[in-house]
């Protein structure tokens, strides 16, 4: 996963455990399997094991936005004043 936009610290520790979580159960759907993951406040690494047939590009799309729309349900306090900036209050 690339990392975050201007390269701002927005991840802490609970959330890095969530998007692991949320990776794991988006590579199980789309058959793949996350082999490793793990990250820093301001990036996150994951190794995978990706089925022939997958578009890695549409499936990373799909992954950096639905691990940003949960986090930023679930974390709404956190983001608040991070660089996410209105997104996660409900504008675009």
């Amino acid at each position: 996963m690339p990392v975050t936009k201007y390269r701002c610290k927005p991840l802490t520790r609970p959330m890095l455990v969530r998007v692991r979580a949320i990776s794991e159960m988006r590579w199980e759907g789309w058959g793949g399997q996350l082999l490793e993951c793990n990250g820093e406040s301001d990036h996150v690494h994951l190794l995978v094991a990706l089925p022939p047939n997958l578009g890695l590009s549409r499936f990373l799309n799909n992954l950096k936005t639905t691990s940003s729309r949960l986090l930023c349900g679930e974390f709404t306090t956190m983001v608040a004043h991070s660089c996410w900036g209105n997104r996660c209050r409900g504008n675009p």
